[in-house]
């Protein structure tokens, strides 16, 4: 038998469900200075257990999952954005200390490099439709398939 998500969810106070609900939008927003779940547990008010246990069962995903995709979005989005700028550029943009930790991060966690992203971003996608999910979905399906 299924349970609603507002049954399933019936231990959470409705305004704790209504803050971890905008965990993403703070995520987003603050993607440049966040790089741990911890980090963003706690400037959000919650220990990382709490939080990632609640994330996990409102989004479905792992709270590192989702900070790993976000950070993936927002290097896709700086390189959309500005299709010639340097790997360094776009590292300090989106919050990396240089060009490498970049590329560790997306070797890491994606199987990817910098010149992949830069290229599907660029070359694959209708720039006016380009959708950070599509961009995601492409680099996870092939990291499980590849």
């Amino acid at each position: 038998m299924k349970t609603s998500i507002s049954q399933s969810h019936s231990h959470i106070s409705n305004q704790k469900r209504e803050l971890l609900s905008n965990a993403l939008k703070f995520l987003e927003v603050r993607i440049k200075t966040i790089h741990t779940v911890t980090q963003w547990a706690t400037r959000m008010g919650y220990s990382r257990c709490y939080f990632s246990r609640h994330i996990h069962k409102i989004y479905g995903e792992t709270a590192i999952s989702i900070l790993h995709k976000t950070r993936l979005a927002a290097i896709c989005e700086a390189l959309y954005n500005q299709p010639s700028a340097k790997a360094f550029t776009v590292a300090r943009e989106t919050g990396f200390k240089d060009d490498k930790s970049m590329g560790q991060f997306l070797s890491r966690n994606f199987h990817i490099v910098t010149a992949d992203v830069r290229t599907r971003v660029g070359g694959d996608f209708d720039k006016l439709e380009m959708r950070k999910e599509e961009i995601y979905c492409y680099f996870t399906n092939r990291v499980t398939a590849g």
